[in-house]
This record gives C-alpha cells, structure tokens and sequence, in this order.
C-alpha cells in the first residue's frame, strides 16, 4: 500500500514538468499585447493633449488681436504657425516630432458683434494620429477633431 502511494506521488511529479511552460506559452501573448496596447493607448492620449494645448494657444493668441482677427493674414497664419509649433515662425526645417502641421488647421471662425452671446473665435483642426502596433492589429488610423473656442479680449 505504501508502496503505490510513493508510485503515484512520482508520477505526478513527472506529469507537472510541463505545466509552467505551458501556461507561460499560453499567457505571454496576451500579457505582452495588453502592455504594448496599454502603451499605444497612452502615446495617443499625450498625442491629442499635446495637439490640444497647441490649438489652444493658437486660439488665446487670435483673441488677442485687436479688431477682426480672421480678416488678418499674418495673424491667421501665426496662430497656425503657435498651434503648431509653439512659436508663430516656423522652423525650418520643421523637426519630425511636430504633432500637427498648420495645413491640418482650419480657418477660424468668429461670431457676429450683434450675437446674443460675446464675440469668440473659433478654430478648429483635423489631426491624424497612426500608430504601426495598432494597425498591424487591424486598428485604423485615427483623426482626432479638435475645436477650441475662445472669448475676443482685444479691441
């Protein structure tokens, strides 16, 4: 009796050798795609903040023109220009970090002076956003909308 119990504890001890490999090969996939896609998720998130603030800036900058801001051309084009760069030149040549680039920014808008509502600028911008992890999963490239609508300070 004591002998088929020794019998039966070793060969269970030989029929586990297997079982963490198995497991591994089993969870490393998924693991290894929620971290990679958790870090793609993230990229994407401080790409549309990073394109958000630049938008914004661009916006604060127009509202602070005195008159029409959207009739003039030099301050249409700085805005794009600190929307997208961070500073009303552009660089040349513009760096490969670059979140958007002016052409993505539509022209601004502006409400009436007779509205019921105060006189704003509006300014709105389509920025793509590809990522390779993501479409080699059949993930689309994405374009983000982003609109900012400031309140006209200058006079």
């Amino acid at each position: 009796m004591a002998r088929r119990r020794v019998q039966f504890r070793r060969a269970a001890r030989l029929g586990d050798k297997g079982n963490a490999m198995v497991e591994f090969a089993i969870a490393a996939p998924i693991m290894i795609t929620l971290t990679f896609g958790g870090a793609e998720i993230a990229r994407a998130v401080s790409f549309y903040l990073s394109a958000d603030q630049g938008l914004r800036n661009g916006v604060r900058y127009l509202a602070r023109i005195p008159g029409d801001p959207t009739t003039k051309s030099w301050a249409v084009t700085n805005a794009k220009n600190l929307a997208a760069y961070g500073s009303i030149t552009a660089p040349n040549p513009v760096p490969a970090t670059v979140v958007m680039v002016p052409s993505t920014i539509n022209n601004p808008t502006k409400t009436p002076v007779g509205s019921t509502s105060p006189e704003t600028v509006t300014m709105t911008a389509n920025v793509p956003f590809s990522s390779p992890l993501l479409s080699s999963f059949g993930v689309p490239a994405m374009t983000f909308r982003l609109t900012h609508t400031e309140r006209v300070l200058g006079q």
